[in-house]
């Protein structure tokens, strides 16, 4: 489990003021788009596996968290020219997009988990 949270974590901190100038050199829609499909790719392949060796979920967990340090700050450039009101307090524009991502980072495992607890019980059950 710690080795899955460094593997998460480390392209944040150490890796995203190295990709920073990426995010600058192409088009912010483009790269969001890129960065958010890969993400979702990997994370559904992650799920649909069923048991894959570590050392491939550590890297697909690796690969993500990389694509996340460049999506981050490419959805705050978007953010910012979203709409006048935006780009007349960037700071509750940012306060909220970032709000609503830890809403999602933190209800989705929930959910996530729930759902799948759900469909155990159909399945056993016949249902």
């Amino acid at each position: 489990m710690s080795a899955f949270l460094f593997a998460s974590l480390v392209p944040g901190v150490f890796l995203a003021p190295l990709l920073a100038p990426a995010v600058d050199r192409v088009e912010s829609r483009r790269l969001l788009t890129v960065t958010l499909l890969g993400q979702a790719v990997i994370t559904l392949g992650m799920a649909a596996s069923g048991s894959l060796p570590i050392v491939v979920i550590l890297v697909l967990a690796f690969t993500a968290s990389c694509l996340a340090a460049l999506n981050a700050p490419a959805m705050m450039l978007l953010a910012e020219k979203a709409d006048e009101t935006a780009a007349a307090n960037p700071a509750r524009t940012y306060s909220t997009l970032d709000a609503a991502r830890m809403t999602g980072m933190l209800a989705g495992p929930a959910l996530g988990g729930r759902r799948g607890r759900v469909a155990r019980v159909l399945v056993d059950h016949g249902g």
